[in-house]
This record gives C-alpha cells, sequence and structure tokens, in this order.
C-alpha cells in the first residue's frame, strides 16, 4: 500500500548496509567516545596541535573553549559584538578565533572557527554532579 507521493521506485531503492558499513564507506572516520555520569560524552581531540578531552555537545552552535584556555590553544582571539549564553549562563563576553586547526584523529580541519567564554558556570555544574 502506498500513499500518493509515496510510490516507491526501484531504481531509489538502497541496497541494504548497516550505518556503519554506509558511514564507513563514505569516509567516515570511527572515534572513540566515553561518557560522564552526568550523560555527556567525551571526545579526544587537538586544538592547533595541542591535545585535550572536551565534552561534544550536539546542540552547540558553535566550538566553544573556556577563555582560561586561550594561551594554551595559542588562540588568536578578537572580542564579539554578540553575548553568549548557554548550560544557566548568558550574557557572557564571547571571543572569537578564526585561524585555528581541529584534530580528530587523522581528520584534521583547517581554517576552523571556534569561540572562548568564561565557562565558570559550566565547570560549576559538572564538579556539582562529580
Amino acid at each position: 500500500m502506498t500513499h500518493t507521493g509515496m510510490e516507491v521506485n526501484k531504481e531509489n531503492i538502497i541496497e541494504k548496509n548497516s550505518l556503519a558499513e554506509f558511514l564507513l564507506q563514505n569516509n567516515y572516520q570511527q572515534v572513540s567516545l566515553s561518557k560522564l555520569d552526568t550523560g555527556h560524552l567525551l571526545i579526544a581531540a587537538a586544538i592547533n596541535d595541542v591535545p585535550g578531552v572536551f565534552i561534544l555537545d550536539t546542540g552547540a552552535s558553535t566550538t566553544v573553549v573556556d577563555e582560561k584556555n586561550i594561551e594554551l590553544f595559542r588562540l588568536n582571539v578578537t572580542m564579539e559584538d554578540v553575548k553568549g549564553a548557554g548550560a544557566g549562563g548568558g550574557g557572557l563576553t564571547v571571543y572569537g578565533s578564526t585561524d585555528n586547526k581541529l584534530s580528530i584523529n587523522e581528520f584534521h580541519i583547517s581554517p576552523f572557527k571556534l569561540a572562548a567564554m568564561n565557562f565558570e558556570h559550566v565547570n560549576t555544574g559538572l564538579q556539582d554532579h562529580g
């Protein structure tokens, strides 16, 4: 049974593969993740060749690091005209940085744009959850 506009075209049917097989065939790479008790996912990556472990926030609109790490990650920052918010913090100063390199295993993005802002509210929330 089909509905109008939902007719099956045999030429458009893709041979069934597992999702993992499909992704690998399309040059996606497998990355190990770990999970905090809070449910946050952690990923090992490097910013400007400085390795670290980062929270993978799948709902974030941009990649953000704690402003305390501007020097550590060798970020060239400029103050943005917008205020940042998220995870209980609002009206925070945002520093933009455009000419960076993000590396996850053998995958690299350069130039890579990210932002830095005060993460005190995030760190406090994570500490409260152990």
